[in-house]
């Protein structure tokens, strides 16, 4: 990965979470956020083609509520919302995940992209996601957003 490959990836999600989800975003120095009683949700996706990948996505887990029903243009307590929050979060990475690529390896690779696996994460994996050297952070909603990518 070339640090320019995170930019990119920030910048992408900027563009996606504000155009489907109406929230903005900030940008966030890595060794501002605070993980301390806060639980975290995490996305991510595994990508094959020309090159091989994952993208993970992990946020305060009140926060995919908040997406989820930005979404989906309901409110955050819709019954629909809370059905369909895993589902809402996991698309919004793909859409992520799609443009990334999109926009760093061109239009004439094809890619097989996973099916986004979801999962709680302890304060202490996310403190490891914070220190992979891979790491690359920005704020939405005044809530830290966590991304790693491998590839």
């Amino acid at each position: 990965m070339k640090k320019e490959d995170s930019k990119v990836l920030l910048t992408v999600f900027s563009e996606v979470i504000e155009q489907s989800a109406f929230m903005f975003t900030e940008s966030l120095e890595k060794d501002k956020i605070e993980i301390e009683g806060l639980t975290f949700t995490q996305a991510s996706i595994t990508f094959s083609g020309s090159v091989n990948g994952m993208i993970s996505m992990a946020f305060p887990s009140d926060l995919s509520c908040e997406m989820a029903a930005n979404f989906l243009g309901l409110d955050e307590d819709d019954p629909i919302v809370l059905e369909s929050e895993a589902d809402a979060v996991g698309e919004l990475l793909n859409m992520v995940v799609g443009k990334f690529l999109t926009d760093v390896e061109g239009t004439e690779p094809v890619f097989d992209l996973s099916v986004p696996l979801i999962e709680e994460l302890s304060a202490e994996k996310t403190g490891n996601l914070l220190k992979d050297e891979f790491c690359a952070t920005i704020s939405t909603e005044d809530e830290p957003v966590i991304f790693n990518l491998h590839i």
